[in-house]
């Protein structure tokens, strides 16, 4: 289901299966978010989105989240760490 939500051409539907990743918190959907955070086709704020969504699975497997946004862009696991400090 989430995979069809991303995958529909409008960018609403886009946004809801980002914040539906993120509700979820599951570790198996961090190569999706993944995916939306390297291609920079999607645009800042969807790429941002999807950085923000790793906050749950951060709280169950931190070093993977850190891993893996250090490996896909630096600066995203320096906000991701900013966000999970603010919240």
């Amino acid at each position: 289901m989430v995979k069809q939500l991303m995958s529909q051409e409008d960018s609403d539907s886009q946004r809801l299966g980002l914040k539906v990743v993120g509700a979820l918190g599951y570790e198996s959907l961090l190569d999706t978010l993944g995916e939306v955070i390297r291609d920079r086709s999607h645009g800042p704020l969807k790429r941002l989105l999807a950085i923000a969504s790793t906050e749950k699975i951060a709280s169950v497997a931190p070093s993977k989240v850190r891993r893996y946004l250090l490996y896909i862009c630096p600066v995203a696991y320096y906000l991701s760490a900013c966000l999970i400090l603010i919240s």
